[in-house]
């Protein structure tokens, strides 16, 4: 039920001094059903009608696999119970706190949604399904300061990518590749410029 997933804390339930481990829809879930509140629409009604979205992502997370594990189980059984439109969740676990172990269930529909949801829930992959932390899974604390770089025009530097090329032999297979590829058309070397950097500041060079 819509309401249950709006709902920001169980009825009757006490203030826990620390934050939940995880999104408040647990809280939100635990919730009475609210097709018992007083004027609410029965599941399937004309006003209950969804329009045609595409696929929609919706965001589950928290303090652990296993909350995240449990949290979607109890989304599953609300988007089951009917009454409430795929959209309706998506907007509504896009607002809620954002805990390290996160997944995004993709969906076209409530049906599509709920077996997603219950596969994450038993931990069977499926291709809808993408998760992901954004803490250590061993300490539990931050990341290590590794981030995706997308430079564009213009601000790429000297160094860039030569550590992987040392480091990966995957890596560096593809350059070589690319280096022999490149080397019919151009006067330089692929291969020296990630190397040393020399001829960067040359449009012909970072955009053959």
């Amino acid at each position: 039920a819509l309401e249950a997933l709006e709902a920001t804390d169980a009825p009757e339930a006490p203030e826990a001094p620390e934050a939940p481990d995880v999104t408040d829809v647990t809280e939100a879930l635990e919730a009475p059903d609210a097709t018992e509140a007083e004027g609410a629409k029965a599941p399937g009604s004309p006003e209950e009608a969804q329009p045609a979205v595409g696929v929609v992502p919706v965001v589950v997370s928290g303090r652990s696999r296993v909350v995240v594990r449990e949290a979607a189980g109890r989304l599953a059984e609300v988007v089951e119970a009917g009454g409430v439109g795929l959209a309706d969740v998506a907007v509504t676990m896009a607002g809620r706190s954002r805990f390290g172990y996160r997944a995004v269930v993709l969906a076209r529909g409530e049906a599509e949604l709920a077996g997603r949801l219950r596969a994450l829930a038993g931990g069977d992959p499926d291709a809808g399904v993408v998760t992901g932390a954004v803490v250590d899974p061993e300490t539990g604390s931050g990341g290590g300061g590794v981030v995706l770089v997308f430079p564009g025009q213009g601000t790429q530097w000297v160094g860039m990518g030569a550590g992987l090329l040392g480091s990966s032999e995957v890596f560096a297979a593809s350059m070589r590749e690319c280096a022999r590829a490149l080397s019919v058309h151009v006067e330089w070397d692929l291969l020296e410029v990630v190397s040393g950097g020399a001829g960067l500041e040359r449009v012909d060079v970072v955009q053959p």
